[in-house]
């Protein structure tokens, strides 16, 4: 049980963490300048990861909300 939670954790630090450099890229890419669009996509990216988290894992606990 502490395992499965642990793992769960870990892809949650993962995706998001990957949603946020994916952001970042994007932002030096896109707007090398505003500091704001920086901000955010680094939002945006951090919400992709818990998204893409929270879809893979609701198949097997449908509370998740």
């Amino acid at each position: 049980m502490f395992n499965i939670c642990l793992t769960r954790l870990k892809t949650l630090i993962i995706l998001a963490s990957y949603g946020v450099i994916v952001g970042f890229f994007l932002f030096i890419i896109i707007w090398p300048k505003d500091l704001t669009l920086l901000f955010i996509f680094n939002s945006s990216g951090v919400w992709f990861g818990d998204v893409i988290y929270a879809s893979a894992i609701n198949r097997k606990d449908s509370s998740l909300s």
